[in-house]
């Protein structure tokens, strides 16, 4: 029988290998195949509902450019300009928009673009 060096990681780790799929040191392959089910189901599951759940609402995942929203707005104030009641806070949501779209900080712009676009539908 051929010796190996087990000081060398690369032949350690063919006699671990060998010794555990040839059942030497595993000897019993229902118990990995629950612990590999068991590491599947606590890891690999939520990982995965946590990426359809991405894929399946995308809304939530990315907002929309805020060149886009404010385009959107502008349309819409056309269409049906702000009730006297609500013109100056209407003023103010677009004015707050366009501030914070251009500091390139989308989220927060399209937060007031919408609330401005809210205080339109009244």
């Amino acid at each position: 029988m051929q010796q190996t060096d087990l000081t060398n990681p690369y032949e350690a780790g063919k006699v671990a290998a060998k010794l555990t799929f040839d059942g030497g040191l595993a000897g019993n392959h229902a118990a990995t195949n629950q612990r590999t089910s068991a590491m599947t189901s606590r890891f690999i599951v939520p990982a995965l509902a946590l990426f359809i759940a991405g894929a399946a609402f995308p809304a939530y995942a990315a907002t929309v450019p805020c060149e886009e929203m404010l385009g959107q707005l502008r349309a819409k104030e056309a269409s049906a300009p702000a009730p006297d009641a609500n013109k100056a806070a209407y003023e103010d949501l677009k004015t707050k928009g366009i501030e914070r779209c251009n500091a390139d900080d989308d989220k927060r712009a399209d937060d007031f673009f919408m609330q401005a676009m809210d205080l339109l539908a009244k």
